[in-house]
């Protein structure tokens, strides 16, 4: 809510105008908007951690095979 004073010519004050904005829309909209992005920020925390998990046992299986490739190419050289 904001408030003036309305003056006449010789500077005195004979009313006043006063505006009242409904902000509640606005409030709701702020709400919905930081919800959302809350959301948003977990969710791309899941992903991350299932990329990472991934990407880890993709790693754990191409570590395995390389120590069987290593042991067969062990075996080989010994023949």
């Amino acid at each position: 809510m904001t408030g003036r004073p309305v003056r006449n010519g010789k500077g005195t004050i004979t009313g006043g105008v006063v505006a009242i904005i409904d902000i509640d829309e606005q409030h709701w909209a702020k709400v919905n908007l930081e919800e959302a992005l809350s959301v948003k920020e977990l969710l791309l925390r899941e992903v991350n951690h299932r990329v990472k998990n991934s990407l880890q046992l993709v790693s754990s299986f191409l570590y395995l095979e390389a120590l069987k490739l290593g042991s067969g190419l062990i075996a080989a050289a010994r023949r």
